[in-house]
């Protein structure tokens, strides 16, 4: 993500014309604003979180010290990355049900909202949780909010992506404490789930154990590697003793 950009440099009186985007992770908030006709971001911001307050008195916070935020968007988007979240194949899906069929994986936890993204291109419902009145809140703020997993708008990508090359694709997302599988046989989602592990050791346990599980041809096969933090390149130096074809997507704003 570009570095932070002085708010100086931007016309907030053109900021009808951005997009907004906050994403809220289990390590804090991150804001930027994104401009469609320049085709760049014009801002990105880390929000500050203090342990002691909770995830909305964080973003009750945030709204206040950040005068960006009382602007008035062309869309405001809100992305959730939480390991909370289950999948279901779309044509099975009934919205009445999605309560009885996340916590039929979860257990269920005080003030939570449920929400859920379609998938299209694979097929899938995906249904994940956030804190109600974190939820409340930002509907209050910013009325026209559009949320959304972040793991949906990857799953759609990498199921166009594993359409091409080799049979079978394994797409890694790393975050600090968690890494995101997705695993493709031609375009057709074979596993999209995530795993608690901040070291490569872990991460490379559940890696091969789930390659091992599809299947997957260690020579033939193919392994890309996405997300932050600096140890992707590390994490590809060791799945290539046992993965021929290992490499590290760039990841896209």
């Amino acid at each position: 993500m570009p570095e932070k950009t002085d708010r100086n440099k931007i016309d907030f009186d053109r900021s009808e014309q951005y997009i907004l985007s906050i994403r809220i992770d289990t390590d804090g908030f991150s804001f930027s604003i994104y401009n469609p006709i320049r085709d760049s971001f014009v801002l990105t911001r880390q929000g500050k979180v203090e342990t002691e307050l909770s995830v909305t008195a964080n973003m009750r916070k945030a709204f206040k010290e950040l005068d960006f935020l009382s602007y008035t968007y062309k869309q405001t988007d809100a992305l959730v990355a939480s390991r909370r979240f289950t999948l279901m194949p779309l044509d099975l899906f009934a919205e009445d049900r999605a309560a009885a069929y996340f916590y039929y994986n979860f257990s269920p936890k005080e003030n939570e909202t449920l929400l859920y993204d379609t998938l299209p291109k694979n097929g899938a419902v995906i249904l994940y949780a956030l804190d109600k009145s974190l939820y409340t809140f930002l509907q209050e703020q910013k009325p026209q909010i559009r949320f959304q997993s972040s793991v949906s708008s990857l799953a759609e990508r990498f199921a166009v992506e594993s359409r091409v090359g080799t049979d079978k694709k394994m797409y890694v997302h790393l975050h600090r404490e968690v890494i995101e599988v997705y695993a493709y046989e031609r375009g057709h989602l074979m596993l999209l789930n995530a795993y608690d592990c901040n070291n490569n050791d872990d991460r490379v346990y559940y890696l091969l154990y789930t390659w091992k599980q599809l299947a997957m041809d260690q020579q033939a096969d193919e392994l890309c590697i996405t997300g932050s933090g600096e140890d992707k390149n590390q994490l590809a130096d060791e799945i290539r003793r046992f993965v021929r074809h290992v490499t590290i997507l760039n990841p896209v704003s």
